[in-house]
């Protein structure tokens, strides 16, 4: 999405439900996604030209983790054991 909310490109979450989303810019032609789907929580990075890679998923989430980017690192947090938990995954260039 541009600043003002009009949508540039767009492309489908590969799971077939998904109860929670986490989203966040990772570069002028990427985002990250965070969902909770059937097979757990999954951490995808989608490019513009629509490839989709799987960074980080556990199984066993019970939560989407939330996510942030900075300089190719992207930050995940979750809940979990009446913590915070986190994790930091080196994104590739």
């Amino acid at each position: 999405m541009t600043v003002t909310g009009k949508l540039t490109w767009s492309k489908k979450i590969p799971a077939k439900s998904v109860r929670e989303v986490s989203i966040t810019a990772a570069g002028p032609d990427a985002l990250v996604v965070s969902y909770l789907g059937p097979e757990g929580a999954t951490v995808a990075r989608v490019l513009r030209t629509g490839s989709i890679e799987r960074v980080w998923a556990d199984p066993t989430q019970d939560y989407a983790p939330d996510v942030a980017w900075s300089r190719n690192r992207l930050l995940l947090a979750w809940r979990g054991d009446g913590e915070v938990k986190h994790e930091v995954v080196q994104l590739p260039d």
